[in-house]
This record gives structure tokens, C-alpha cells and sequence, in this order.
């Protein structure tokens, strides 16, 4: 594997970040439209009776279904939760105005409840780091009575020397946060340090919504900051994935 892979990684992971966000902003636009067209169109009077029932559950499940994945999707940001309610609400006038049928009142609070209250998608793979399985990696140890206990690895780097003939480190790192925690710092050590402070790039690994941001750089080490969206309920694990090279020879 060349050197440049780490990079490449670090760059296609960003994209699809982007990507997603894009999405999910663009979907939120368009939803807000139809709802917006929907709810003027039935204050012109164009729309004289409600939805009938089975066209009304079947925009109710869709219209709750895309609210959960923009929750879920944003991180649960207070604005994103903000305006799929507000579409809710509105498709809610546009197709059961005035709401005389007691399924009116029973479906859409349902889906604006469900919006709030449903507890978040299960994202177990994504709080725990990678497994390593090489041999050389994987640590264990023996107590008592001879049970063998799997060390979970921390931070693993490897130094590589690449295409050009200078040297460059390539590495994973594993930020905890215990429960209510949100902002987690990790150290990376440079040994031998660089001849001139390095270039380094960071990036979530895994499919988590923490964030991670470089707040020093030097010869011989870094400083990294990961932060969740919200303090965690849970011990909870993010993995960074790490390259760094002289930003001489890029």
C-alpha cells in the first residue's frame, strides 16, 4: 500500500461527509416546498375534504420515515429536528384540515412524537475501533485463573517511507468518552520527531457524528480534540484515522 492511500482515504471519507450533508439539506428544501405548496393550495381552497385513510397513512409512515433519517443524519441538531416537524405540521393542515376524524389526531401527533421521543439508530459498530487481528498487534494477557483477556490497542502507528524517499506516519487512534462526556484530547508522539513540523491530516474512521480538529502541531507530536455532537449516555469509543508527512514534499 503507498503512502498517498492514507490521504486518498482521509479525502473520499470527507466527500462522502459532504455528500450526506448535501443530501440531507437538499431533501429538507424540497420537503419544505411541498409542504409550503401543499398548505397554500388548501387555503386557496383547491383541497375541499381531507386525504382518505389509506393515502393518509401511507404520507404519514413516508413523511415520518424521512424526518428520523434527517434526525439521525444532522447529527440531532436542534434546527434539522426543527423543520421536519415543521413539515410535519404542515402536511398535517395540508391533508386533514379541518380534523374532524379522530385518525387525523391520532397519526400525525403520533409521527411528530415519534420524530422527538424515538431513541437514536443503534450504531454499536460504530463505538468500538476496528478489530485487529494480526498477530503482531493483538495483546494478551493472563490473570488469575488463566482466563486470557483481549487489550484493546489505543493508538497503533506506522512509520513508512514513501515513493519519494522521505518518511511518513500512518496510524489509528481510539478517543473514549465515558457517560456525559462529550470532548475527549489525544497526543500523538513523533519518534524521531520530523526535521520541520510536519503536515497532518485527521479524520473519523468510523460512522459516528464526533468531530475531530488538529489544536497543535509539532516536530515531535500532535494534539487532537474529538467532540460528539452531545454528551454520550454510554461509554463510547471513535476511531481517528491519522497521516502525517513532511509538508515539504507533497
Amino acid at each position: 500500500m503507498r503512502a498517498t492511500d492514507g490521504t486518498l482515504r482521509i479525502v473520499l471519507l470527507r466527500r462522502d461527509r459532504q455528500l450526506v450533508a448535501r443530501v440531507v439539506a437538499a431533501s429538507t428544501i424540497v420537503a419544505l416546498a411541498i409542504g409550503t405548496f401543499l398548505l397554500a393550495r388548501r387555503a386557496a381552497g383547491a383541497f375541499s375534504a381531507p386525504l382518505p385513510v389509506p393515502q393518509l397513512l401511507a404520507t404519514a409512515v413516508i413523511a415520518a420515515a424521512w424526518a428520523l433519517v434527517v434526525r439521525e443524519r444532522s447529527a440531532r441538531r436542534p434546527l434539522p429536528i426543527a423543520l421536519t416537524l415543521i413539515v410535519l405540521l404542515a402536511l398535517a393542515v395540508a391533508c386533514s384540515w379541518p380534523g374532524a376524524r379522530a385518525i387525523d389526531w391520532l397519526v400525525w401527533p403520533s409521527a411528530m412524537f415519534a420524530v422527538v421521543l424515538c431513541p437514536p439508530f443503534a450504531r454499536s459498530a460504530a463505538k468500538q475501533p476496528p478489530t485487529v487481528t494480526s498477530s503482531t498487534t493483538q495483546i494478551k494477557r493472563t490473570e488469575g485463573d488463566d482466563e486470557a483477556d483481549a487489550e484493546q490497542v489505543l493508538q497503533h502507528l506506522t512509520r513508512i517511507r514513501t515513493d519519494n524517499g522521505s518518511e511518513a506516519i500512518r496510524g489509528m487512534l481510539v478517543g473514549e468518552f465515558a457517560p456525559g462526556e462529550r470532548q475527549a484530547t489525544l497526543y500523538i508522539a513523533f519518534c524521531p520527531p520530523f526535521e520541520r513540523r510536519p503536515q497532518v491530516e485527521v479524520n473519523v474512521a468510523d460512522d459516528s457524528d464526533a468531530t475531530v480538529k488538529l489544536t497543535q502541531v509539532l516536530h515531535n507530536g500532535a494534539q487532537l480534540e474529538v467532540r460528539l455532537p452531545h454528551p454520550t449516555e454510554e461509554p463510547t469509543k471513535v476511531t481517528i484515522e491519522l497521516f502525517v508527512t513532511d509538508a515539504h514534499t507533497i
